[in-house]
């Protein structure tokens, strides 16, 4: 990830070639199950429509764990896809060994990791921002009952992380029938977007000091570093890129949610990395960091701006949520300028080549209720 977490989702949503997902298939566990599902790309216009196929996979299925409802992992993102958090697992015997007997099932969500990939834009226009709807919760949902009816099971778990909770959410509210529990974590559905970004705005704040309790030294580490960075230096694409000492937010950003992961260990080399011992910007350590030039294209970017713009109330955490956020948060006398990490800071730095606010004007309203 080089820009935004977000962006390592992006190139994650990169597709994997046949042999790669040939050669993902043969280290599978032995007690694993996988295939592919042909699904329409548009679940309401399905004659008409082209078809995506969706890969799946599972493990743990097992002569002893026949009678044991399987959990369905929906990852977060959205862009990303599962492989990396199934080989998490199993890397460890003892973390493997406490999920040996529950059976799994990953997706692929369409347009990731051994699925169809994205379809391809040349520019951002109307035709492309409608298409991109397809490839959100919704269908995700309408995809994963294809596979639970494909496999035989009459009811099954669903645990979603992240964008994932949202996939949950939106499956609670079209197809409980397929459930028999529902698990989500690290997102939440609200009714307002903007409260929504402010919150986790001051959730991160509260994340940060608890780190700099811990690294204490890393603070003065990191205000040298965005103290001098320079503000012509940018990372991304011809279509959209970030400039100055906004991206170190993303350090932050992608780190700090993820301590039972050893992340806070790999921030804490990443700011320290930055300053070398003439305690000047070690440069070279940045363009590791922030590559000036990422190979991403138009689908990438339309992916994370219309999806969650079309399901969640002002969008899950971007640009036009941080722009109503940040002066809420202001006008409570907060002073969220000050903040060591700040997301909204690094999206509001967003330099685009196309209209964003186009796309919350073509993308209908679509927010997940969980009114059954």
């Amino acid at each position: 990830m080089k820009i935004l977490t977000i962006l390592l989702l992006f190139l994650l949503s990169q597709p994997l070639l046949a042999d790669e997902c040939q050669e993902f298939i043969d280290s599978l566990p032995d007690d694993s199950i996988s295939g592919y599902v042909s699904v329409p790309e548009d679940w309401y216009k399905p004659r008409k429509s082209k078809k995506l196929n969706v890969f799946y996979f599972g493990y743990n299925f097992s002569y002893e764990n026949r009678n044991i409802t399987p959990v369905v992992f929906f990852n977060g993102g959205p862009g990303g896809y599962s492989h990396g958090l199934h080989q998490y697992i199993l890397s460890n015997p003892e973390r493997a060994k406490i999920y040996k007997k529950i059976p799994f099932i990953f997706i692929d969500q369409r347009g990731t990791g051994c699925s169809s990939p994205l379809p391809t834009f040349k520019k951002v226009n109307n035709k492309a921002i409608k298409e991109m709807s397809l490839y959100g919760a919704r269908s995700i949902v309408f995809d994963a009952e294809e596979i639970r009816e494909q496999l035989g099971f009459e009811k099954w778990r669903v645990f979603g992380q992240s964008y994932g909770s949202i996939i949950v959410h939106r499956y609670l509210e079209l197809r409980p029938y397929g459930i028999k529990a529902a698990f989500a974590h690290g997102g939440s559905v609200m009714t307002n977007g903007i409260h929504w970004t402010a919150k986790r705005v001051m959730a991160f704040k509260r994340l940060g000091d608890q780190y700099f309790e811990i690294y204490p030294d890393d603070k003065k580490v990191l205000d040298r570093a965005k103290s001098i960075f320079p503000a012509d230096y940018c990372s991304g694409t011809e279509l959209f890129k970030i400039c100055g000492p906004a991206l170190l937010d993303e350090i932050g950003w992608r780190r700090l949610s993820y301590k039972s992961w050893g992340y806070w260990e790999k921030m804490h080399a990443e700011i320290n990395s930055l300053i070398d011992e003439m305690n000047e910007l070690n440069m070279e350590s940045v363009k590791k960091l922030f590559p000036q030039q990422l190979e991403l294209s138009a689908s990438h970017f339309l992916l994370v701006d219309v999806v969650p713009a079309r399901e969640t109330p002002g969008g899950l955490l971007n640009t036009w949520s941080c722009e109503k956020a940040m002066p809420l948060l202001r006008n409570q006398g907060i002073d969220v300028d000050s903040f060591d990490f700040n997301e909204c800071i690094h999206a509001l730095a967003i330099k685009r080549e196309y209209n964003y606010k186009k796309i919350h004007r073509i993308v209908r309203e679509d927010y997940v209720s969980l009114s059954l």
